[in-house]
């Protein structure tokens, strides 16, 4: 008999001013996972989620109309098995 277990993880942000360190409006950013076709859950207060996201390697591009692209790695690893 062969068991598959689908391990899945969750990738949150928060998106920030980077004089003052305040929370930027959702209105003002939009996060994106490359590798992904789901789009993000947005918070109040500058934070987004990525949900059911399986082990591999996206990019995480962060843009807006005020302020420079940033575009970060991110491996979400396999987690070690039970």
């Amino acid at each position: 008999m062969f068991e598959q277990i689908l391990q899945t993880a969750s990738l949150v942000g928060h998106v920030i001013e980077d004089q003052s360190f305040d929370s930027l409006s959702q209105a003002y950013f939009t996060a994106e996972l490359i590798g992904t076709k789901t789009p993000p859950q947005y918070k109040n207060g500058g934070f987004f989620v990525f949900s059911n996201l399986r082990a591999g390697n996206y990019t995480l591009r962060i843009s807006g109309e005020r302020f420079q692209t940033e575009e970060f790695a991110v491996v979400m690893p396999l987690a070690p098995p039970l």
